[in-house]
């Protein structure tokens, strides 16, 4: 209930049928989105637009899973289909050479999720997902800005210790446009690593204490998340994640 924007009605319905004699999921869901533009998309000095409308989307989504090996290899995929309605996208005015957000009038995201991972042995895990998206401004017909079409996450983890997970993922993204005046973002990849390490299990409310590590781009790539805006060269997160009941 916006004082700006008005009161809009959202929901969401999903089901899923689960074969356990054959290790299969079947799911579907339903739903509907409401997104008012945020207060930088309004007012930030040199790249807003105050007369905004908010975004509405219908989604719908359907897919699978299957476990194999006692469970050690899983499987997944899922088709999603997204409508919106006034779809907030930043746009280059080559007037100001500045991007601004605008309302697309109509727009459709499509895709296809997929996941498969493999427990080889209890301490050593593989897994990949990867997405393809087909992203249209339906007014146009031509591609929506910042949509990778492929985006690919792969990795390892390691558990030499039942307390410690070790884990390194690669992450690659295909090109994506930027703009028909600045053209398309080249692709990119990075890897990232890290761990989690448990520092107190059960006490009191307390369920568990971990310490968390993790490198990020650990190769140095030079890329821009947006065209013109660098992504983080190596850097590192340290800190301490508790869970309490």
């Amino acid at each position: 209930d916006s004082n700006v924007y008005g009161t809009s009605l959202t929901g969401r319905a999903s089901a899923a049928l689960v074969i356990k004699e054959i290790g299969s999921r079947l799911h579907f869901a339903w739903g509907k989105g409401f997104r008012a533009p945020t207060i930088n998309d309004l007012f930030f000095p040199g790249f807003s637009n105050p007369d905004l409308r908010p975004e509405r989307s219908t989604s719908w989504e359907f897919g699978g899973e299957q476990r194999l090996w006692k469970d050690r290899i899983r499987l997944g995929a899922t088709y999603f289909n997204q409508n919106f309605t006034d779809l907030i996208q930043f746009v280059f005015d080559p007037a100001t050479f500045l991007l601004r957000p605008e309302n697309v009038g109509r727009a459709r995201i499509q895709g296809v999720e997929t996941t498969a991972s493999f427990d080889p042995v209890p301490l050593i895990g593989f897994y990949v997902n990867y997405t393809y998206l087909h992203a249209r401004n339906l007014e146009t017909g031509g591609e929506l800005p910042r949509v990778p079409r492929n985006t690919v996450n792969t990795g390892v983890t390691v558990t030499p210790w039942s307390r410690l997970t070790l884990f390194m993922q690669a992450n690659v993204l295909s090109s994506q446009l930027e703009s028909a005046f600045l053209g398309r973002n080249p692709g990119s990849y990075w890897i990232d690593t890290g761990g989690t390490l448990l520092l107190l299990g059960q006490h009191g409310r307390l369920n568990r204490l971990e310490l968390t590590v993790r490198i990020q781009n650990l190769t140095n790539q030079q890329y821009d998340e947006v065209l013109g805006f660098p992504a983080p060269g190596i850097n590192a997160m340290v800190g301490l994640r508790a869970h309490v009941q």
